[in-house]
Formats: C-alpha cells, structure tokens, sequence
C-alpha cells in the first residue's frame, strides 16, 4: 500500500492514519458529537472496507478519484464530482481502484459500535478491527 498522508490539517480535525486510508475525522471519533460525523478521507492506493452495516445514513461525496460501493450484488461506480446516499441498514461494501478523496458524511455519527462491520481478513482490505 502506499504511504498515508493527510489531506490537510486544522485545529477541529485529527489525523487518524488506517493503512491505505487517511482519515481527518470531526464529530464523534475526534469530539463525542453523536448527531454527525464528516471528514475527509484519502485512499492513496487500491483496498476495500470488510462489508458493513451501518446503523446511520451515509452520505458520500467524491472530491477525487472514484469509489464503487456494493450493495445488492452490484457494484455502483461514483467519480469524482458525484455523491450516494447509503441508507442505514443497507449492507455495502467498499472498494478504491486507486487513489480517493472523499468526504463521508454519517448521521447519527459513525462509531465502531455502530458500523457494522463484518470479520474479514486479506491484503487489501483498509483496516482491521483494531484500527478502528
């Protein structure tokens, strides 16, 4: 995987490096907010999440580079310029092609308590359970 580095710094966000992925988290995991979480995240090469199902709505918008969800046995491709709603309970997983910039937006606000996320193990995938 490449080297993690985070897209910018501020005072409001913390830098949370999870191998492929660079999140600059606010809301919940930096500040216990419970009603939203956001940040903006960088894949700097190809992984994938473990499936999950999240106990919020997600929405995802892409500042660069391109995602693809999966959800229902298909696989949604969304590019730079475009956003999805993953509404909570829906069972997805996601995968980067290459390097992304995105910002995830989480209602109420992502915790590893309330992702969802199933056990899976491999060379590609983002992060484990610890890294959460």
């Amino acid at each position: 995987f490449g080297r993690v580095r985070p897209s910018r710094r501020s005072s409001l966000l913390r830098c949370r490096p999870l191998s492929s992925v660079t999140w600059l988290e606010t809301a919940q995991v930096a500040n216990n907010d419970l009603c939203l979480s956001a940040c903006v995240a960088e894949v700097t090469a190809p992984c994938e999440e473990a499936f999950q199902t999240p106990a919020f709505d997600e929405y995802a918008l892409i500042l660069e580079g391109v995602v693809e969800i999966i959800m229902d046995d298909k696989v949604h491709r969304v590019e730079a310029g475009k956003g999805i709603l993953l509404q909570r309970g829906t069972r997805v997983k996601w995968r980067w092609p290459g390097p992304c910039k995105y910002v995830p937006i989480c209602l109420p606000a992502f915790s590893p308590d309330n992702c969802g996320r199933e056990e899976e193990t491999g060379d590609n995938i983002a992060k484990d359970e610890q890294a959460l």
